[in-house]
């Protein structure tokens, strides 16, 4: 049998706070799982609708909200938290043992959402 490489987290959440959604909680969410999780992070990029002008928003509203990886030493963590729908997804990828179910309540909680779909898979060698 082939042996662990890290763990994948994949999880969905919904009717989560829209106040939450933003960068500078997306920032205090990356800042505090980490913590949690014992991961070091490294570099984070953002990608979010925050500081454009509406009139160059997509006409698909669904597609509003903020896009962030934050890059830890074993690997990364990305979010979409989407304004219109509520919803945020949420990917955890570490060669680094982690504490799967910790971080889901910590993401459900911090978010002040529920859990739809959480997916939790072994990467193999």
């Amino acid at each position: 049998m082939a042996k662990c490489y890290g763990t994948e987290l994949i999880l969905d959440l919904r009717n989560c706070n829209p106040d939450k959604m933003n960068r500078r909680d997306v920032g205090l969410f990356y800042d505090r799982l980490c913590l949690l999780i014992d991961m070091t992070p490294t570099v984070r990029k953002f990608d979010h609708w925050e500081s454009t002008p509406k009139k160059d928003w997509p006409k698909e509203s669904h597609l509003l909200g903020v896009s962030a990886v934050q890059f830890i030493v074993t690997s990364s963590i990305t979010i979409h938290a989407l304004w219109k729908l509520k919803n945020v997804y949420i990917n955890i990828f570490s060669c680094k043992k982690f504490n799967v179910e910790k971080t889901k309540k910590f993401a459900s909680e911090y978010f002040e959402g529920e859990i739809i779909q959480a997916l939790s898979i072994e990467r193999l060698l």
